[in-house]
């Protein structure tokens, strides 16, 4: 909120001991330790693997582009500009806030939809 939902960290390289960067190794770490599981599960493993780059992308795309994250993660929105940031953790998908009984946003009721940068 600080920062009306953008993020320039995500401008610089994600090799560096900053929020960017650690986001980016904890994404590499889960990717190596699965790594070892292509022989038995290899579609599990590019699932896997590909769930680590989609999330990045989407993660990077919507910090620097809010009218893009509107329009396109707005539970993402929610979870950063809304009144309880502990609520609305998913990125690419809400289904899992669903899930685990965390979710504000409702498929058609865009709550963060309403919400308007002040800049």
């Amino acid at each position: 909120m600080k920062s009306d939902f953008s993020d320039p960290g995500y401008d610089r390289s994600p090799f560096g001991w900053h929020a960017q960067g650690k986001e980016a190794l904890g994404l590499a770490v889960l990717g190596l330790v699965h790594l070892p599981l292509i022989p038995v599960a290899p579609v599990f493993v590019c699932t896997v693997f590909y769930g680590i780059v989609n999330y990045y992308r989407v993660h990077k795309k919507a910090h620097r582009d809010f009218n893009w994250a509107k329009k396109h993660v707005p539970w993402h929105v929610e979870h950063h500009m809304g009144r309880n940031q502990n609520l609305n953790w998913c990125v690419t998908k809400p289904w899992f806030d669903h899930l685990m009984g965390t979710a504000t946003y409702k498929e058609g009721k865009p709550l963060a939809a309403k919400i308007s940068k002040s800049s």
